[in-house]
């Protein structure tokens, strides 16, 4: 949930509301693997991960076919640290649901936070063959260039997302971008 945005009262009423129609959702079919996936979304993942991880083992069971699961268990494990777990099951959400971005922005993330580079790449170039429109992809780009990737390719899709959005300004993104492509000559002029 976007816990930046709201206020804590309308945050905690939202979370509230969310689990309420979970459980209704539960109460007319217990076989409702998405409605697990919401339970595990009203918790906290740093001191609730155990039960988000039991919720999504009865997801599992309940709904074996449900993909999305599979991405709430990735952000639940690789909150707590559990990346090689997180990737995993990011694989499974892939391998199962192959029509929407989801699952496969979340085995990118993984590939790239275990530092697999050449898999994050090759499946991002996979991703935007699917999905050449899709707006996810311009940000997930952006951020694999940036921390992974090739710097003055970054630096052109920092440029072109600013030229879109002048109010998206990101200096400090610009400065790391430009010691990363000539690291010697940024010191040398600071």
């Amino acid at each position: 949930m976007a816990s930046e945005v709201l206020p804590t009262e309308l945050r905690l009423a939202a979370i509230a509301r969310a689990r309420r129609y979970a459980l209704l959702a539960l109460a007319l079919n217990p076989h409702e693997g998405l409605a697990y996936g919401a339970l595990m979304l009203t918790m906290d993942t740093a001191p609730q991960w155990i039960e988000q991880d039991a919720m999504a083992a009865r997801g599992m069971t309940a709904d074996p076919k449900e993909p999305m699961i599979h991405s709430f268990r990735y952000d639940s494990l690789a909150g707590v640290g559990r990346l090689r777990d997180a990737l995993v099951e990011a694989k499974l959400g892939f391998q199962r649901e192959h029509f929407l971005p989801g699952p496969i922005i979340k085995q990118i993330e993984g590939e790239a936070m275990l530092g697999d580079r050449a898999a994050a790449r090759d499946d991002l170039a996979l991703a935007q063959r699917f999905w050449p429109h899709h707006p996810w992809f311009e940000g997930v780009t952006l951020q694999f260039e940036f921390a992974l990737g090739d710097p003055v390719k970054a630096l052109k899709l920092l440029d072109a997302r600013e030229a879109k959005n002048r109010e998206d300004r990101l200096p400090f993104r610009r400065a790391f971008l430009q010691w990363r492509i000539a690291p010697s000559a940024t010191t040398k002029a600071e």
